[in-house]
This record gives structure tokens, sequence and C-alpha cells, in this order.
């Protein structure tokens, strides 16, 4: 959500705040529900600072409409059965210009209090322990209330609201203060093609996404700063997946046998955890790929694609359950003034990866220490008015293609963007998250405005 996006709705909320105190300020009786509502419901003292208050704006949201709805519809049990006799009034409120308002139904005379009347008919069994002692203690109340009336529907379960809405409200209090206590967990649903299932625990707030990629057999480029839990993620992907991992940090002195395996000069081979990842079926995740010879990467192109992975110890053929992330502090395309030491990989490596920004999750940060924080808004999932189709998604993709060769700008997009595309579209990741992965990839933003720009000439 934009800063734009929230002042607008912040303004909203403000507004429909206001209308509804401007009329509890001309209606005393109803003032003191409001105040005893959000005292309640809110823990505020009163209205005025519930407003003023670092409530969420969702809290104010929902206030505001409970309190508008309350008013519209004239009926103040909506916002509770409270006792307000107390000395109850709102901060700094304008002073109250109308008289109060009479209730509607003169006050009857205290009845003297009596003994807990007794059904006058016979209460036929249900069969059910708990629904017999609850008809047991109903229904005697029921009759004392609509004894002077002609029972009808409403009479009752108004008689059965007014009864058990003491109850209620302590009810909700306890299942609030337990909700409160339970920490702040995080459901994942991953769908594959062949099973959906649901994963709790907290992650990073793009972790994800991030598991339905690799879940769908998508090469993943995690790229972020140093820190930020990008090795963490991906062997959290493969305990999610229920596969084993290996892990392999590379660098300028990488070499091919680091990579493949080697025979030494006893002619016995050495297998590396790349070879073992790709023949076994683990998840292999490469760190700091960003750091390595380009040169030497050039060499998992080929496992990548064809599935096969050639070794001085023979060739393998690709498990189907192998999975590979990378992690990086750049997008590939060389050093930055924080990350100098950093290559500029070959794009026919790059253009196998699907690309992800991992930025610090605050969130995440905090819960790590012991204390509670929100992590960043990110909603990843397709709906109805991201819906994109195989047509539809081959058509974007050549058009970006066809501007960036027009444009001459230095950027791969190849028939993987497709492929890679429709599969993770299927998987009901939204469509501008698959194309910022698979398209844009680290491209500045003017370069990608000059792009669509082009696509709509």
């Amino acid at each position: 959500m934009t800063t734009e996006t929230i002042a607008l709705d912040s303004k909203k909320v403000t507004k429909k705040l206001q209308a509804a105190l401007a009329f509890l300020q001309k209606h005393p009786d109803w003032m003191k529900h409001a105040n005893a509502f959000v005292m309640d419901t809110y823990n505020a003292s009163n209205l005025m600072h519930f407003m003023s208050s670092g409530t969420t704006l969702e809290q104010k949201d929902e206030c505001a409409d409970r309190l508008i709805e309350a008013i519209k519809l004239g009926n103040k049990s909506l916002l509770g059965d409270f006792d307000v006799s107390g000395e109850i009034k709102p901060d700094d409120a304008p002073e109250e210009q109308s008289e109060p308002e009479q209730d509607t139904e003169p006050a009857s005379e205290p009845k003297p209090e009596t003994k807990k009347p007794k059904a006058t008919k016979k209460i036929a069994s249900t069969g059910d322990r708990l629904t017999d002692m609850i008809l047991e203690a109903v229904i005697p109340l029921v009759e004392e209330r609509v004894s002077d009336l002609s029972p009808n529907e409403g009479h009752v379960h108004e008689s059965v609201d007014k009864i058990f809405k003491e109850e209620q409200r302590i009810l909700r209090k306890k299942v609030d203060d337990y909700i409160a206590s339970i920490p702040p967990r995080e459901v994942v649903v991953i769908k594959t093609p062949t099973e959906t299932k649901e994963l709790e625990g907290r992650n990073h707030y793009k972790f994800g996404m991030l598991l339905q990629v690799a879940a769908n057999d998508v090469p993943a480029f995690l790229v972020g700063p140093a820190g930020t839990g990008k090795s963490t993620a991906a062997i959290n992907v493969a305990k999610a997946l229920s596969l084993d991992y290996e892990i392999m940090s590379v660098g300028p002195q990488t070499s091919k046998g680091d990579l493949f395996g080697f025979k030494d000069a006893n002619g016995n081979y050495h297998e590396t955890g790349l070879v073992r990842a790709y023949r076994d079926g683990k998840l292999f995740l490469m760190d700091e790929i960003d750091a390595a010879h380009p040169g030497v990467l050039t060499m998992i192109n080929l496992l990548m694609s064809n599935g096969k992975i050639v070794t001085p110890g023979g060739t393998f053929e690709r498990h189907k359950d192998f999975r590979f992330i990378a992690a990086a502090n750049t997008f590939g395309v060389g050093g930055n003034r924080h990350y100098v030491g950093r290559n500029h990989l070959d794009a026919a490596t790059l253009d196998r990866f699907a690309f992800i920004e991992w930025p610090v999750d605050e969130g995440l940060e905090a819960s790590l220490v012991g204390l509670k924080k929100d992590s960043p808004e990110f909603k990843w999932q397709a709906d109805a008015a991201t819906d994109c189709d195989a047509e539809e998604w081959l058509l974007g993709v050549t058009n970006i293609r066809k501007a960036v060769d027009q444009l001459g700008i230095r950027h791969v997009v190849s028939p993987r963007a497709t492929i890679y595309g429709c599969r993770l579209l299927n998987a009901g990741i939204a469509r501008q998250e698959v194309e910022s992965m698979l398209l844009w990839k680290g491209l500045e933003q003017s370069d990608i405005r000059k792009i669509l720009e082009q696509c709509n000439k």
C-alpha cells in the first residue's frame, strides 16, 4: 500500500469518525454508550481519546462503521449493553446544546427482588445434557419477562439476548485476552502441480512467494543486503518441501572442480554438494553467487536447462526434486558502492533465474529478540483483477522483447520468461510479481518506463 493510498484511507476513516461524533455530541445518552463501547473494545478512556490515540487505522475504521451502523438503525444495543451510570464523559468535547432524549418507553417501577421463577410447564428433554441445562435456566426467565405480553418470537429472542448479554461480554474478553497472548503466526499456503498444503511459522514476509517459486521448479535468485536471511530462507524452503539441502559459497577462486568434482592422483572421484543435490534430489543453495567468476558460472547453464550434469565421475540425470536457489547482494550486473567486489555475470546465466528482491524484514528482526512488530504488507497472490492467461502472458513477453531490441537496452527477455511465467501464474502468483521476477530483473525504473512506453506505441 503506497503512502498516498494510506493518506486517502486515513482521511476517509477520520471523516466517518467525525460524522459519528457530530451526532453523539448532540445526544448524551448515545455518547455514554459510545464511550463505554470504545472503553470495553479498544481499552480507550473515551471516544475522543480513542480518536487521537495511536490505535491502528483498521481499528478506527472498524469503530466508525460500528458507530454509524448503530446510529442509522437507531439501536444503541449494537454498541453493547453497558452500565453507563458513572461519570463517563469525553475529554474536550463541545458543550452539549440539546437536552437528553427521553426514552420512548416509560420507565418501569422497580420490581421487588423475587426468587428465581419456575417454568409453568415441564420441559421435554432434548437428549443433550448441556442443551437441557440451558433450557432449564432460560425458559423460566423468558416466561417471567413475557408474562404480561402476548409472547411471540421477537419477544423471546429479545429476552434471551438480554439474559446472555453480560455472559457474552465476559466470554468475549476472555477470548480476546487469549488471542492476544498467542505469538504471531504466519500461515503459508503452498500450491504445487501435485498438492496444496499449509505451513505455519514466522518467516520473512516474502517467504511464501519464494516457497511457491521453488515448489514449482523455477530457480530463484535472491537479491538483498547482507544479513537479511537469504540463506535461512533457502534452508526453510528445503524443510517445507521435505528436502535435504546442500550449501556452497562461491567466490573469485571457485573452480570447475569445486562445482563438479575432480579425480585425485589415484583416479578416485571426489563429488561435490552440487552433484549430490542434482543427482539425489536435494535443494542446492549457491551463496554469494555474484562474487564468483562469471566464466566458471556459465558451466551451470547446461545442468539447469538440459537435465544432465557431466562430471569427471560420469554423467548424471537430474532428479525431479532438485531445486536451485542462488543468493546475492546485487543483481549480477557488477559492484556498487556497498559491494564493490561483485562481478558482472553472464546474461545467459542470469536468464535462468527468477529474481526476488529480499530486503530487511523488521518485523521478523524484532521477533528474533522477543519483540512484536508488524512486517511490511506484501500481497503476492493473484486475485480476479490480476488474472492472466497463457495467451495474454505470451503477448506481453514478446512485446517487451521487441521494445527492448528497438530501444537497444542491454537486457535479455528469452522464452524462459514465457515458460516460467505461465508456470508461476498458474501457481497463483500475481502478474506484477511475475513480471518483476522474470522480465525486469533489476532494471532501472527509467528503462522500465521507456520499455512500457514503447510497447504502448
